[in-house]
């Protein structure tokens, strides 16, 4: 019976992440145009689009992100062309995987708590993997064509390999934990940060177990170095520290900085010593760190969406509101019932898989502290099994009958209300945020191109960055591209000119014969021929098409 169990809970998540998945978001996104190009270009030339071979860093818009996902979509766009089923494919396919990832972790903790013989317990791995296959967080992010998603199925995979070890002693899993954790090191930017700082957390808790193997230790530090010493040198240079120095709260609030001045030359008119101290410069960052990781933790923010929120379905936040009576049950069980080292484990994580997000600006931000998954399922898991061991043995039958079946049916409405909101109501109320309309003005465009000198594409609103939106829709010869120079840069303000198509900041006063314009719909257009209005998906219009 449980192993059909455990093929309907991968046959839903199957379900939620395949879905309608090329309409659903329904645009492909800035990131998801640029990756999917590099990997079409690295495919037929071994360069990116700005000629650099094989690349450890793609410097796409000038954020140097890292390359790794790239390489892995690099197959699909060879099966099946250059096209955002290619793109988005390996991210569902690897966040089915953190399904299977959930469920064998859940496993791993019962033999280490020697609960794997207790009945109850035999349904925990159970419980875990289906909250996490109908988590409104893990389902939106993981239908994105991101090299987050490759981050944590690394990152959860490792996770994995290294209960395994300390479940059987054996060095190959350790050796698969460091890899594995390795990977998710080069994935993406905040595992930079998560797993360093994740790696020190589990050994110092588990240092009895591994300390006893130090050949294995030293062996593995060294596969561990040899595979994220390339992208630690590059991260490290000038341009790799790019998007750090754009991103970082600290650099991006210098405000900070002259009102701590002014207020400490005040203080020392005064004399003012205490006030002095306060006002530094570094209590005031600090003040700013702790709110910004606050943020994150914040009831309203993680149950609720407030003008649709990024990384949010419509209306709903990243988890669902029933979860808060299993989360605040299994942190009861987790305090009171689990070994002290599993207390400071969990909280270790969350600290840890939230600096990301703490640091940088946009907070709260779903997708830098995407490494908190799977723990909050793994901690509603526990609390699931809790409250099920009260339900049967301190209530009435009677009651039973009541109780369970209530919960029941509030998870499947939740869900049900989660599928309606994202299936159809976020194509609708956010297509803005995928840039809508800037592939579809193109369509109409390739009609009209041959009757015009000039086409002059804004880089503004809606057609921010539209040059790789551009190369993506036309699946533009890389050959060809590279012959003509290639990106020069995708800095957010600068020209790009591919052929006829001139990508700049339209200045709409010096309009110039048998031109055609593109631009976004905060952009005036007076005096000029509209041609077409392209909307958004709500009917509010998007892209301009004029001359």
């Amino acid at each position: 019976m449980k192993k059909w169990i455990f093929i309907t809970i991968i046959f839903i998540a199957a379900f939620f992440r395949f879905y309608q998945i090329t309409i659903v978001p329904p645009h492909p996104s800035l990131d998801e145009v640029s990756i999917g190009y590099n990997a079409f270009s690295i495919l037929k030339t071994g360069v990116d689009e700005y000629g650099t071979k094989f690349p450890i860093l793609l410097r796409a818009y000038d954020d140097w992100r890292p390359a790794l996902y790239i390489y892995l979509v690099v197959p699909f766009v060879k099966l099946f062309g250059l096209s955002i089923f290619a793109v988005r494919l390996p991210s569902v396919i690897m966040s089915i995987l953190d399904i299977v990832g959930i469920f064998y972790i859940a496993r791993e903790l019962l033999v280490y708590l020697k609960k794997d013989k207790d009945k109850l317990f035999s349904f925990f791995p159970y419980f875990a993997a289906f909250l996490l296959v109908v988590s409104p967080w893990h389902i939106y992010i993981s239908r994105l064509g991101h090299e987050a998603n490759l981050a944590l199925f690394c990152f959860i995979f490792g996770i994995l390999f290294f209960f395994r070890f300390l479940n059987t002693s054996r060095n190959l899993f350790f050796y698969l934990f460091i890899l594995f954790f390795a990977f998710s090191f080069d994935s993406y930017q905040s595992t930079k940060i998560v797993i360093p700082l994740f790696s020190i957390l589990l050994s110092s808790i588990f240092i009895k177990k591994i300390w006893l193997k130090k050949k294995m230790l030293i062996f593995g530090f060294l596969i561990g170095l040899v595979v994220v010493l390339p992208i630690i040198i590059e991260s490290i240079s000038p341009q790799g520290l790019v998007r750090f120095k754009a991103t970082n709260i600290f650099q991006a609030n210098p405000q900070i900085v002259a009102e701590s001045s002014r207020l400490i030359l005040k203080d020392k008119i005064n004399n003012d010593k205490i006030s002095e101290l306060l006002h530094n410069r570094r209590v005031g960052y600090s003040v700013l760190f702790v709110q910004a990781f606050a943020s994150h933790l914040n009831p309203f923010w993680l149950f609720s969406n407030k003008d649709y929120e990024p990384f949010k379905s419509p209306g709903l936040g990243l988890f669902y509101v029933f979860e808060i009576i299993f989360l605040i049950s299994g942190l009861f069980y987790s305090i009171f019932y689990l070994p002290k080292k599993f207390l400071f484990l969990f909280l270790g994580w969350v600290i840890i898989a939230i600096l990301p997000g703490a640091i940088t600006t946009g907070y709260p931000h779903a997708m830098r502290i995407y490494e908190l998954l799977p723990l909050p399922q793994l901690i509603e898991a526990f609390g699931i099994i809790f409250l099920l061991s009260l339900i049967f043995s301190k209530t009435k039958i009677n009651s039973k009958y009541i109780i369970l079946p209530t919960f029941f049916l509030i998870g499947i409405v939740s869900i049900a209300q989660f599928s309606y909101s994202y299936f159809f109501l976020l194509p609708t109320k956010i297509s803005n945020q995928f840039q809508y309309g800037a592939i579809q003005a193109f369509e109409i465009v390739k009609e009209r191109e041959a009757k015009y000198d000039k086409i002059i594409v804004s880089n503004s609103g809606n057609l921010f960055e539209s040059y790789m939106f551009y190369l993506f829709y036309n699946k533009f010869d890389p050959f060809v591209y590279k012959n003509l120079g290639g990106t020069k840069s995708g800095g957010f303000a600068e020209s790009h000119k591919i052929g006829k198509y001139i990508f700049e900041k339209i200045e709409l006063s010096k309009k110039i014969p048998k031109t055609l314009y593109l631009l976004s719909s905060n952009e005036v257009v007076l005096n000029m021929h509209v041609i077409k209005i392209i909307s958004f998906l709500d009917g509010s219009p998007a892209v301009i098409i004029a001359d």
